[in-house]
């Protein structure tokens, strides 16, 4: 896993084998979460669903990359929900390729939350 700063803020991170917590705070910049996997085919793949908890809602972007960072597909923006209970986001896949890695995004100035990913799952 890897953290993105763009001159946003990212206060806090902490992994366990159950989930991924993260605080942001974007300001004038964004940040971003990325995680790193071997060569995956997203042939076959219709969806991504990201399932947590957020104390605040934001908007994020889903972004397919391929080694040393080339986006190679990404999704529209999305809304997290602001909710004290687990809540599961379902993005649409339109990529039928290998990714080597799989980006959130949080690129609008000024939001920030403390988030609490518990899985990804493709679909």
């Amino acid at each position: 896993m890897l953290i993105k700063d763009g001159e946003g803020e990212i206060t806090a991170t902490t992994a366990s084998s159950e989930n991924l917590e993260v605080a942001f705070n974007n300001g004038q910049g964004f940040t971003g979460v990325v995680f790193r996997t071997p060569a995956l085919n997203m042939r076959g793949c219709s969806q991504l669903d990201i399932s947590g908890i957020s104390t605040k809602e934001f908007k994020f972007i889903v972004e397919y990359k391929k080694q040393k960072g080339e986006i190679v597909a990404k999704s529209d923006y999305n809304l997290f929900p602001s909710a004290s209970k687990s809540q599961t986001i379902s993005i649409p896949i339109e990529y039928n390729g290998e990714v080597d890695e799989i980006a959130l995004m949080f690129y609008v100035k000024g939001e920030g939350s403390e988030v609490d990913i518990e899985s990804i799952y493709i679909k």
